[in-house]
């Protein structure tokens, strides 16, 4: 019996460090809701994803799955305990209804990926999301010749019977700052605007930005925005 323990402590000892030394993604929030979409939208999130162990992770491939997703942001080498973001942009302009995409991260040949989850659901018509719609649906910062575009003012529309605040579920945008109103009455509206950066007076984007109300549900909301500069 003595002799059939010393050798599990032998082996366990032997072994942890091993195991411990394995490397392995993961992902602390690795779901994602887009909510209420407008019809034809890109939409973009950035996952943040962990390399645990103490052996160095490198990602050798990102699948998301079809040419509709890309990954906008990557790095190939992680140290072990850093943190990096994962940028992920999907075009949905042509899907309607519930939608979803499961990127899948391969690194150091493990054979069992790092799933990350997006969803959402297309609305048929902008103004039917619930409990809270923006007006407009979109944001467009257009630019025709001297014409220009650089700040939009919104309406955030409660249609719910309880006051609700509007936070921003995902990560603020170097291209443009989102001002949003403290809350929104129940029944009611209340008015916030966006700013665009300079730096992108003469560049194009498509991105979006998602917004959740402190309703029973923490309903999501998903607004595009891009800036479009006409000939």
């Amino acid at each position: 019996m003595m002799t059939k323990l010393l050798t599990y402590c032998f082996l366990f000892i032997v072994l942890m460090p091993t195991a411990q030394s394995e490397p392995r993604l993961v992902s602390t929030s690795p779901f994602f809701d887009f909510g209420s979409i407008p019809r034809d939208a890109v939409l973009e999130h950035h996952f943040w994803i962990k390399s645990v162990g103490s052996d160095t992770i490198k990602i050798s491939e990102i699948k998301t799955g079809c040419s509709c997703a890309l990954v906008t942001q990557k790095v190939d080498i992680i140290p072990p305990g850093d943190s990096v973001e994962i940028g992920i942009r999907w075009d949905a302009k042509r899907l309607r209804g519930s939608i979803s995409r499961s990127p899948r991260i391969y690194y150091n040949g493990i054979e069992q990926p790092l799933r990350v989850h997006m969803q959402g659901t297309v609305l048929t018509r902008a103004d039917s999301a619930r409990p809270v719609a923006s007006i407009p649906y979109k944001f467009e910062f257009g630019k025709i010749g001297s014409n220009d575009i650089d700040s939009i003012s919104f309406e955030l529309r409660n249609y719910s019977n309880q006051d609700l605040t509007i936070t921003k579920l995902s990560k603020q945008r170097t291209e443009f700052k989102l001002y949003l109103p403290e809350s929104v009455p129940a029944g009611g509206s209340s008015k916030g605007y966006v700013l665009l950066n300079n730096a992108y007076r003469d560049k194009e984007f498509a991105t979006s930005i998602t917004l959740q109300t402190d309703d029973h549900h923490m309903s999501t909301l998903t607004i595009p925005v891009k800036r479009k500069i006409y000939k």
